[in-house]
């Protein structure tokens, strides 16, 4: 119909962490926002006091009803949400799984914000997958939500190119904004897009990222730790081992090099990074930090440690 008015467009959004906050803003700006769904409070931080996720906590600042169930599938919570009679159901980086009956619901259907260029990197940690694997590009893909994990047809791609330092942080910050700018494009023509299905038989697949994936293998290419160190930083961040002690690695670059020495060799430090033999390469450590400190610049965390060359790393 012409004179589509995104403002009448009654919304529910289903998001979590930061990724998501862009999108959540540009629906309480855009349309009648009615509710936000999010997940419980977890543990965060040194302490481990408990926190309400970035979502919970954005949607307190503009005033908007949200949830935090621990339950999203079922009869009696698509009953809940049916009370607020939303034309399209929006979820960001929401981290579970909607029920049929949700699916089912608005007569818009439910819409997705994923970030990457769908079929490509379907899951949890897509952004994360694509800075590991190498690519130089990626993007965010709006589609309708099915049963099947990040399967539905799609309605637009954004796509964007990631910086050769790029961290999975930074590109997150990026491509939640791409998110929120190309959903709103989607919600203003939702009466005449027609979405695409995916090609199936391209779709490969990005698991969640766990806190071992970050451990150092210097027997792997310098080239795949420097990216590794980028893919999960700022969570749950490349680390290897010193004198039995977790040393997390914040910053690093490949350089060529290496010779005779046995992966994990600290083959030279000076002020500018710490040089480290690796399977092929050498990679050099810019930014570190020990148990319970601070970020150290190399100059600082030679200060501080006996660390020569020769010593071993992992």
């Amino acid at each position: 119909m012409n004179g589509f008015d995104m403002r009448r467009l009654t919304t529910v959004f289903l998001g979590t962490p930061e990724f998501a906050v862009p999108v959540l803003d540009m629906l309480a700006e855009s349309t009648r926002l009615a509710l936000v769904i999010t997940q419980p409070d977890r543990p965060s931080g040194r302490g481990r006091k408990m926190a309400p996720p970035p979502v919970m906590v954005r949607a307190r600042e503009l005033g908007v009803e949200a949830v935090q169930p621990e339950i999203v599938k079922g009869a009696k919570f698509t009953q809940f949400v049916s009370g607020y009679q939303p034309d399209v159901i929006v979820t960001a980086a929401f981290g579970r799984l909607l029920g049929a009956g949700l699916l089912s619901l608005p007569g818009y259907g439910c819409l997705n914000v994923h970030a990457s260029i769908l079929p490509r990197y379907r899951g949890a940690a897509p952004i994360n997958h694509a800075i590991l694997n190498g690519e130089t590009r990626t993007g965010v893909s709006i589609m309708r939500m099915v049963a099947e994990l990040d399967a539905g047809p799609v309605f637009r791609v954004g796509e964007l190119d990631i910086g050769d330092d790029e961290t999975a942080g930074e590109l997150t910050v990026r491509l939640a904004t791409m998110g929120a700018v190309t959903l709103r494009d989607v919600l203003a023509r939702l009466d005449e897009l027609v979405p695409v299905p995916q090609d199936t038989a391209a779709a490969t697949f990005a698991p969640p990222i766990c806190k071992e994936d970050g451990r150092i293998d210097w027997h792997r290419g310098a080239e795949q730790i420097a990216r590794q160190v980028r893919g999960l930083h700022p969570w749950p961040c490349a680390f290897t081992f010193w004198n039995g002690a977790p040393l997390k690695v914040h910053t690093a670059r490949a350089e060529s090099g290496a010779g005779d020495h046995a992966p994990g060799t600290v083959i030279f430090h000076a002020a500018d990074g710490i040089r480290v033999a690796c399977g092929s390469g050498v990679l050099v450590l810019r930014d570190v930090q020990m148990p319970g400190k601070k970020r150290l610049t190399p100059a600082q965390f030679f200060s501080g440690v006996r660390l020569s060359s020769g010593s071993f790393l992992g």
